[in-house]
């Protein structure tokens, strides 16, 4: 098998389908997109047949990996559970654009890199390929008919802050700090927040 490439019997896209819940096509291409951003930064690549979450963390045990995201759909699944890129830990990140698009950046190597999926959902006839032909199609099509690899500016956002928690003055849940917003001088969570539209 080609470095390159998935199968659908591969344990990489195996465990994203049990990470995920189902096999679908945007999964299919958050594997790929995760396994372009590995090349790019020439990465050890063997979680095409090791998939434990031991491995998964010498990927990025902390934050030398980033991702930010600028889609929330199904492939982020895919680089959550292969590149180790979580919310939890602050290194995935959401940008909503509607696109289906990736920066990565490598701190360690101080790279990046934007993946942009444009792949067509055509068969040669000119007919819609079928679900099953497109999951198919994406794990193993050529590199370069699915995806654009192209190098951005290093400049990742910043590493995950830890900021104290504030009770707010009117639900009284603890809200991390850069969450409230105050009035009068009492700090209120976003749910809680006078409208700020009657502040003059």
């Amino acid at each position: 098998m080609s470095s390159t490439v998935l199968s659908p019997d591969s344990p990489a896209w195996l465990a994203a389908v049990r990470f995920h819940g189902h096999a679908c096509p945007g999964l299919a291409i958050g594997c790929r997109m995760a396994l372009a951003a590995v090349l790019a930064f020439d990465l050890d690549a063997s979680f095409l047949t090791r998939t434990d979450a031991a491995f998964r963390r010498t990927l990025s045990p902390d934050e030398e990996l980033v991702c930010v995201a600028e889609t929330d759909a199904c492939c982020v699944d895919a680089v959550q559970l292969l590149l180790g890129c979580t919310l939890g830990k602050g290194n995935l990140l959401l940008r909503p654009r509607g696109k289906t698009a990736m920066s990565f950046y490598h701190r360690p190597a101080r790279l990046a890199v934007r993946i942009l999926w444009q792949a067509d959902i055509h068969a040669p006839d000119g007919r819609e390929m079928s679900r099953g032909e497109k999951m198919a199609h994406f794990l193993s099509g050529p590199e370069d008919a699915l995806l654009a690899v192209r190098a951005i500016p290093f400049a990742p956002p910043s590493r995950a802050l830890v900021s104290r928690s504030l009770a707010c003055a009117n639900c009284g849940e603890m809200t991390a700090e850069h969450a409230v917003r105050l009035r009068d001088g009492q700090p209120f969570c976003l749910d809680c927040r006078p409208d700020p539209s009657r502040i003059l």
